[in-house]
This record gives C-alpha cells, structure tokens and sequence, in this order.
C-alpha cells in the first residue's frame, strides 16, 4: 500500500471511530442512560457495567474516568434502534472505504492465446482496479461508462450524433480506442513505482499488459459494436464533464456572486488592454531581459506548405487533420514563437519539469523547454488544426501575506489556430490554471459578442499582426507574474537561449530520481501542492481548485458561465469569418465570392 494510502486510510479509521463514540455518547444524552455501580455480596463496590451485558465496554475503555455517564436500568426499545440507526450509518461508510483501499485482485497472467469475453471484462475490471488503488489514474481523458477500451475528449464527443454510417462510425470508434490505449499506457508505466516494494502484487510485465489491452478491447469492440442498440449507448455515454462543479454554485449563490465577479474582470480587462496597447520600447523592465529561441536549425515552411500538409492530413472519414510526425515537427519549427522575459529572479526563467527526490515537481532551468501538442476546433463545418507550446516556470512568488494568486509552479499556453489556407487565423493563450484567457484574432475573423447573458466576455485586447512567411511571433513576458504584455514580429534572430522541444505527453509519465515513473497530473486532473488561496474567493463559481496548474482537457477558462480552453465549438460560439477579406485573398471558404 502506498504511503498516502495508508495515510488516508489510518485517518478515516480514526474518524469513523471519533464518530462512533460521538454518536454513543449523543445517545446517552438523548435518553439519559446512567450507570449504576453494582454492588457484590460484601456490599463492596464492585466495577461499573453497563445494563447491556457490556454493551459500552469497549466504548468506555477509551472514554474518560470523569466523562462515562451512569446508566440507569430501564431501558426501551426506542433507545436500542437509536443506537443501530446511529451505528447503520456509520460503519457502512467505513467498511466501503476499506474495500475502497483494500489491496485489489492480482493480474494473474492472462492467456492472451484463449481469451474469452468474461475473462477480458474481467482483465479491465482488475487493472482499472489496480489503477484507482495506486492513485495513477490519468484524467486527460474521460473514460466511457459500460465500455472500458475507449476514452473520449471533447472534440471526439461533438461528432456522436454524426457517427450513423459505418465508415464514419469506425473511424470514430478508432480513435477513441487510441485515446484508451494511450492513457493505459501512461497509467500502466506509473503503476508500479506507486506500490513503492509491493511490486508483486502486478505479475505481468509492462508490455504483456499492454498487449492484452489491445487484444481485449478488439475483441469486446466487435462484440459490442454488432449490436444497434450497444451503438447508441456508445454515443449516448461519450461525453467529457464538464470542469464546474454546480453545487458550489448553488451554495455560493451563484446568480449575485457572478456578477460581482465579472466587474473585477472587467477591470482586469480593461487593464490588460491598456498594457498592451503600450509600445515595446516603453514597457517598464524590472530585472534583465532574456531571450529564448527555437533551434537555428528550425525549418519555416511557406504558407502553401502548410496549407499542403493540413489538406492531405485531413483526408480521413473524420476531416480531422492529422500529420505525420515529420509534417507535424516542421509545423511547430514554422510557427514556434520567440519568448521575451523580463527575468527578476529564477522564477522567471523558463525550465524543464523534473521530479526532486522529495517526491515534488520543480523546474531545471538549465534546460528550458516548451511543451508542444496538437489539438482542434471545429469552425464553418471545418476541422482546424492547433499548436499549442507551452513554458512552465518555477512559481509565481508571493508577494506578501494577502497575495492569493501566487504559489508553486506556474506555465503558460500559446496556441496558433491555423486555417485552411495555411494562415494564422487565431492565436490565444492561457496561464496553465486555464487563467486569464486571452484571443488575438487575424482580421479575418470577427468577434460574435457574448453567447448569453450569463457568459463572461472573451478578453480580446487587440489583434494579431499578420504573421507572413520566414516571420516570428515575439511574446513579451511579465516578470513574477508572467503576463503576457506585447505582441510583436521579427524576421531577425536576436541573441538568446535556446528553448529545445519536448512532447507535452510526456508530462503524463514523468521519470523519478528513484527509478519508474509518475504522472505530473493527479487523478482529478491538478497538479498537487500548486494550490492558490484565490480558491477561497472564487469557490462560489464552480470551478474546482481556481489557481492551479492543471492537465489539458481540465481547463475551465471562465469564471461565469462555462468554458473550457478545449471546447470544439469555441470558434463557432464567439467569431464568424470575415467574408470579404477571406474573399480578397481568393480563399475557397466561400464559393460565392
């Protein structure tokens, strides 16, 4: 069992019998229950017993002397189901919990040669077990109810009611299965350091796991996939939560606070615009500016280039644009931006997520690194494809006791929607608790307003320059609070650091000093120990643990209403293209121009 395990567990067996004795004791005052000192034949005093037989022994033995009450003989059958009701709910909660935590079933070796459909039900249910038991569950993705080979995101869940034919229908199935295959991937290599020196308690190895993992979920794939109606499940229970928590907004009293809230976002708004409207030239520096750069060796690809690799990567039953890994190392080398830093203390330094041997994240500034992934937004029909890079720094420092945004750890994400055309028709960016969202759209796109009324309004502070070939975005950084400040374009190379790539997956399966591997991300999606007293202010908007670094797919960007920074219909909900500027450069997007 693993230390937080056994923490945890030893924690609720002493509340669960701190709660028993409170409740014992409620009874007794309830009903008045003393104790009489029974005398024996001398006439001497003899030990204090409970009426009941010795009922209250054991309660009493760790009950103060000068606390036990006396009972007093005479007691009714009201008291007798007081006691068992108080004591039904109560010990229920305890032996659930101990199932909970109890050490799950082996993986007793599986012949994947003869393997039966019980036995693959079996297979998932015992290593989703093992999983839960670790703590190493990985949250990107949400897991399918009824079918444990598949995993569905966000983008994958808005095509459920499209999915009717078989071609479309597979394809679709396809991916989800990949995404299942890849989070049990991640899952399997973080289990075993998880049990610390229980290893036995996993009897397959890594790759026979993950072999019988594809070998059951095709074959529980064709099973359930014959049938219509285990079709319609399918689509019915693809869904992704939704990163709100409504309870808190009905505790909360979410209709006054909201609006309370959205004046100061109103102000934080304002004040960002101003900032950066402001020239370059004229931004305070604090510290020292620092440069970081992608390899001189980075290719740009010309606009017809990329609009080449997007068409022939999007050629599948989906429309969903896909390079390969080549194409897509060329794609983040054109569009990968330069950071400008105001650098006042190493918290300010761009690094490298490693694991300390205290069992904690901290940030190797020696060897900065931006994270890249592809992700999508559907848009007009269309799916476009997104780069995402993003930076993690050592922390936001606290600048004093009643600074609630500051704490461990802290990152941003810059992403580039890219059109059909191969142009740039959107960039924005977040801080890696999803904070202070931020769109600079081309002027080929234009902004809808809000979506409701309840909907908090996207901070647009100014647009994007044009970005043309052989071009750089340059990304102006704030120091301590890492803003972003300025948007610029260089065809220069200005001296600096060089920034290395690294796949932001690989963040879900981080080394340890120790040997194995962790996830950075816990089972609900937030970085531990990056917690910001903010979440004391800003509960009563829903949003669990406001502040904190998160995993991708758990980034609720707005306080009031709901958005999430990987909503496929982000585009569609709040921008419609410029018809007449897509017309003069001679797009196909509309066949009336």
């Amino acid at each position: 069992m693993s230390p937080f395990v056994r923490t945890h567990t030893t924690a609720y067996s002493v509340s669960i019998f701190l709660a028993v004795r409170h409740c014992v004791r409620s009874f007794e005052r309830e009903f008045r229950i003393r104790v009489e000192p029974t005398r024996d034949n001398r006439g001497t005093n003899a030990a204090v017993k409970p009426t009941w037989k010795y009922l209250w022994r054991p309660l009493l033995r760790f009950t103060p002397t000068w606390q036990r009450k006396k009972f007093k003989k005479g007691h009714t059958l009201r008291s007798v189901l007081y006691l068992f009701l108080c004591l039904s709910v109560l010990l229920p909660q305890g032996c659930t919990r101990t199932l909970l935590h109890s050490s799950p079933t082996p993986l007793h070796g599986l012949d994947t040669s003869k393997i039966e459909f019980d036995g693959c039900e079996n297979f998932f249910s015992q290593l989703d077990q093992q999983v839960d038991y670790a703590g190493v569950r990985d949250a990107e993705q949400a897991q399918i109810q009824g079918f444990p080979y598949l995993r569905v995101d966000r983008l994958l869940s808005s095509y459920r009611a499209e999915v009717i034919n078989e071609t479309k229908l597979n394809a679709w199935v396809d991916r989800l299965q990949f995404l299942d295959r890849e989070a049990r991937a991640k899952e399997v290599a973080n289990l075993l350091p998880a049990y610390g020196s229980h290893h036995e308690t996993i009897s397959q190895d890594k790759d026979d796991i993950m072999d019988t993992v594809v070998k059951c979920g095709t074959l529980l794939r064709t099973r359930d996939l014959s049938k219509e109606s285990n079709r319609d499940a399918l689509r019915q229970a693809a869904i992704v939560p939704a990163e709100y928590q409504t309870y808190k907004r009905v505790l909360g009293f979410y209709p006054i606070s909201a609006q309370v809230v959205l004046r100061g976002i109103k102000r934080l708004h304002e004040e960002t615009s101003r900032i950066l409207a402001t020239p370059k030239g004229k931004l305070p520096v604090q510290g020292e500016l620092v440069t970081f750069l992608p390899p001189l060796a980075a290719e740009i690809l010309n606009r017809q280039q990329v609009a080449d690799i997007i068409r022939k990567s999007a050629d599948n039953p989906l429309g969903i644009p896909e390079p390969e890994a080549n194409d897509r190392k060329r794609l983040f080398n054109t569009f990968v931006p330069i950071w400008e830093i105001d650098v006042a203390s190493n918290n300010d330094l761009i690094g490298s997520l490693r694991w300390a041997d205290d069992d904690k994240p901290y940030i190797n500034t020696e060897q900065p690194r931006v994270y890249q992934r592809i992700s999508h937004v559907r848009f007009q029909g269309r799916v476009l494809l997104q780069l995402n890079y993003q930076v993690w720094f050592a922390a936001r420092p606290v600048s004093g006791a009643f600074d609630l945004l500051g704490g461990h750890l802290d990152g941003i994400i810059w992403r580039v929607t890219l059109g059909p055309t191969g142009e740039p028709i959107l960039f924005d960016a977040i801080h890696s608790c999803g904070c202070y969202h931020m769109y600079f759209p081309s002027t080929r796109l234009r902004y809808k307003g809000k979506a409701f009324v309840y909907d908090e309004p996207l901070l647009i502070p100014r647009n994007a320059p044009r970005q043309m070939d052989n071009q750089r975005m340059v990304i102006r950084i704030a120091h301590t609070t890492h803003y972003l400040q300025n948007l610029s374009l260089t065809k220069d190379t200005p001296k600096g650091r060089t920034i290395e790539f690294e796949d932001y997956h690989r963040l879900r399966s981080l080394p340890l000093p120790s040997g194995g591997y962790r996830s950075l991300f816990g089972a609900d999606g937030i970085v531990a120990g990056t917690e910001r007293g903010e979440r004391w202010v800003f509960w009563p908007m829903g949003v669990p643990e406001p502040g904190a670094m998160r995993q991708w797919g758990h980034h609720a960007t707005a306080f009031v209403g709901r958005r999430h920074f990987d909503d496929p219909d982000l585009l569609d909900r709040y921008f419609e293209f410029d018809k007449w500027s897509f017309c003069q450069t001679g797009s196909e997007l509309f066949n009336n121009c």
